[in-house]
């Protein structure tokens, strides 16, 4: 009686040990958020709580805005104000380039039209050869069209001479470029980009906070160009499910919502930066110049200290946001070495 009574403890429990680790795997699979985000315990996908406490304690100490850490889709660090709009500065133009892959996708729009081609010029000042800048030389910011653009931070004013490369040919951060391009989706698709935004990328992702109608702005400074720059606010959480698609190849929960072969071309790099550069540059995308067999970690960044950092091969995105708006500005030398903190806490 006591042998039996035995083997059905040890059936017992090894059914219930069999039940947990099912459960546990179960964890570990990819998941999209709802309409809320999925929580888990940083150890069941492979971190350490204790390890990202001390990242946490860095964050707090730097006075960062917002930080999010997901894995797998699921938010296992979330500090600060994640649910707040902040301004994201040129995190604007990864969005941009979203809606650009349905439109290259459909033959709306070719890499390879030029501003001639397109009827987009600059007051009429713009010459031949800046006239044959195409579409990939402005998204890779390499037009060799060095004239002053909207919304351009003063770090950025400072451009070669005109004239001085030919499209494609340098590598030179350059408001103009990306301003020019939200004027050429408008024009090309007769359309409003924050309304295709909210349409084609907020409104399927579900996103909580942002709302096109009262999150968006063109920014005119007809002075310095004719071609305003599109600035959105958006809440960490939910540029967090931008992130989470574009780790996904364009792919949410069974959907293409952009084009898989854009996704992997726009963030894989496509013109190098130089030294002057932690990261190679893609289509309106950063991309890391570290050696991988797989995909390269890519992330979208802007002023003054902001960044969503991907890294697919280890389903990995780690959001930083200081309040560009506000009075604590985070420098980037304090804020970007939280990726590396992040890393720091996987359990190898």
């Amino acid at each position: 009686m006591r042998i039996t009574i035995v083997c059905v403890l040890l059936i017992i429990l090894f059914t219930k040990c069999v039940e947990a680790q099912s459960n546990k795997e179960a964890v570990l699979e990819k998941v999209f958020p709802g309409k809320e985000w999925l929580t888990t315990e940083p150890e069941n996908v492979g971190y350490s709580s204790k390890k990202l406490e001390r990242a946490r304690e860095k964050f707090e100490e730097i006075e960062g805005a917002a930080a999010l850490v997901i894995v797998k889709g699921y938010i296992i660090a979330d500090w600060g104000l994640t649910d707040l709009n902040f301004g994201c500065r040129s995190i604007r133009k990864s969005m941009l380039s979203s809606l650009y892959g349905t439109e290259l996708e459909n033959g709306t729009i070719s890499l390879e039209n030029t501003l001639g081609e397109l009827g987009i010029d600059e007051k009429g000042t713009l010459t031949k050869s800046e006239l044959n800048a195409q579409i990939k030389h402005l998204m890779t910011t390499s037009s060799g069209v060095y004239l002053p653009g909207a919304f351009e931070e003063a770090t950025h004013r400072n451009k070669p001479e005109r004239g001085t490369h030919s499209p494609g040919q340098q590598f030179s951060y350059n408001n103009w470029d990306f301003n020019a391009l939200g004027t050429i989706y408008n024009q090309s698709t007769n359309s409003d980009l924050f309304e295709a935004f909210s349409e084609k990328i907020a409104t399927p992702l579900q996103m909580e906070h942002f709302d096109g109608n009262y999150n968006t702005a063109y920014v005119y400074q007809p002075s310095l160009s004719k071609h305003p720059a599109y600035l959105f606010r958006i809440s960490t959480k939910d540029l967090a499910r931008f992130g989470l698609l574009y780790l996904n190849e364009g792919n949410w929960n069974g959907e293409q919502i952009v084009p898989k072969d854009w996704v992997l071309n726009s963030t894989s790099s496509q013109i190098k930066t130089g030294e002057d550069y932690f990261y190679n540059y893609g289509y309106l995308w950063w991309v890391s110049k570290r050696e991988s067999n797989g995909r390269a970690p890519f992330l979208a960044r802007g002023a003054q200290s902001q960044y969503m950092y991907i890294d697919a091969a280890n389903d990995l995105i780690v959001i930083f946001r200081d309040n560009p708006d506000g009075i604590k500005q985070v420098k980037k030398s304090d804020a970007y070495p939280l990726i590396g903190a992040v890393y720091g806490a996987m359990i190898r």
